[in-house]
């Protein structure tokens, strides 16, 4: 039977691309049963739970089926960052942002989000509150112009090039020595392949940095390879050790000597 009601729910999920507008937000009120809504307006698409508001991609939508908080814990639990007591006066750096999920986790901090798709980076605006500053640009190793390939569906937006694209563009990007000032509770990387580029443009910065958090799954280029490798060896050389890693290929790194560097 239960095989049975996922295989209805996929085919549910799977009809949902082919509609559009209010259409799409009308289909899929049919399937929330406590108390999330689905609305489109202005181009818009967003949810609405206990009062808050939160907008997507519609491919994205099935996220918020079963609420904000489960899915803010499930984010939380992904990235091992649950582990992590983070306040509100900390600073979280946030690259690949997408349109700000963490935010839904982490909304009362002092936000940085780093989302290099425009389509995106407008969605990550609308959902950031006064708290939170956001920059529509890539970070990697080195700052400058650099190519992008556009493939925001399946969130695989890449500066390598992935199976599957919608365009190319060039867009800026930052090195994180350039940006980083003030001691960073949490680093949050999720460059679909260029988490290497993105630690290694913080260089001088890692001291001031306690925890990061990677997503080092198998996403970079066509030939989908994982970064994790290189990642770990490269912070392992840097004072940082392994503390969690979740299924999903995300890990937890803590930097051994951030008390003594900030003392």
């Amino acid at each position: 039977m239960k095989l049975f009601r996922n295989l209805l729910s996929r085919i549910f999920f799977s009809l949902t691309s082919l509609f559009n507008g209010k259409f799409y937000a009308f289909i899929m009120n049919l399937k929330c049963t406590n108390g999330v809504k689905y609305y489109y307006s202005n181009g818009n698409y967003f949810v609405i739970d206990t009062n808050n508001k939160h907008f997507f991609l519609k491919e994205r939508g099935i996220r918020y089926l079963n609420g904000f908080n489960r899915l803010s814990l499930k984010i939380a639990n992904s990235y091992n960052i649950n582990l992590v007591k983070i306040l509100d006066s900390d600073h979280v750096i946030d690259v690949g942002a997408n349109n700000g999920d963490l935010l839904l986790y982490l909304p009362t901090c002092r936000y940085f989000g780093f989302e290099p798709s425009l389509k995106e980076f407008n969605l990550l605006k609308l959902n950031s509150p006064k708290n939170a500053i956001t920059f529509n640009k890539a970070v990697g190793a080195f700052s400058g112009q650099i190519k992008f390939f556009i493939s925001s569906a399946k969130a695989d937006s890449s500066v390598f090039e992935p199976l599957n694209f919608d365009e190319v563009v060039q867009i800026e990007q930052i090195k994180l020595d350039d940006f980083i000032t003030d001691p960073v509770k949490l680093l949050k990387i999720e460059a679909e392949g260029a988490e290497l580029e993105v630690l290694a443009g913080a260089t001088e910065s890692l001291s001031k940095i306690e925890y990061i958090a990677v997503d080092a799954s198998f996403e970079k280029g066509k030939l989908r390879l994982s970064p994790a490798v290189e990642v770990i060896n490269f912070l392992y050389s840097n004072n940082f050790e392994l503390i969690a890693l979740s299924q999903k290929e995300r890990y937890l790194f803590k930097n051994k000597n951030y008390e003594k560097v900030l003392n």
